[in-house]
């Protein structure tokens, strides 16, 4: 809530790759999310490691987190961010009615816990085309977007959907 909040104060819409299990659990969150005008994604139910999933278990923990969301939202998302980046070249295969997202700046936010070191990984790295992988989990994250999104705004940065900014690598390598 905090970081919706933030992205309303600021007049910015932003994905949200969403683990089922916390739409299971915070389902009112996921409705803001969604009535607020951003996008929500899949980002498995449990967060596993893909690359380590059978074929079998990829599509349970998709299909969980479809069926979670669109219980919550009514929507039944399009795209999808791997775990770790994991997965490859097998599981967008294997979700091939889903586009795979990923990211070409890591924030570093869930390795930093800390605003100012985020802050700067972030500035140090930003580019043309950034897509920025960023998480919920701390409080320096929310914070961080609080403090960049003028910033970037300054520097005319435009804050589009993923499929809009132009990255179109969808898996790392295994």
């Amino acid at each position: 809530p905090q970081l919706l909040d933030i992205l309303a104060k600021h007049d910015v819409k932003a994905t949200f790759f969403v683990m089922g299990a916390y739409v299971d659990q915070f389902p009112d969150v996921a409705r803001r999310i969604v009535n607020e005008g951003h996008i929500i994604a899949n980002h498995t139910y449990n967060h596993p490691d893909l690359s380590a999933e059978s074929d079998e278990e990829v599509l349970k923990q998709i299909l969980w987190t479809q069926e979670s969301i669109e219980d919550a939202t009514g929507v039944w998302p399009t795209i999808y961010r791997l775990p770790f980046g994991a997965g490859g070249r097998r599981v967008v295969e294997l979700l091939d009615d889903m586009t795979s997202i990923l990211w070409n700046i890591d924030s570093m936010d869930w390795h930093y816990h800390d605003a100012e070191l985020t802050y700067d990984n972030i500035m140090a790295n930003l580019q043309s085309n950034s897509l920025l992988l960023m998480h919920d989990t701390h409080q320096a994250t929310p914070d961080v977007i609080d403090r960049l999104i003028p910033v970037l705004k300054e520097m005319n940065y435009e804050f589009v959907s993923p499929d809009e900014v132009g990255f179109d690598l969808r898996y790392y390598g295994e």
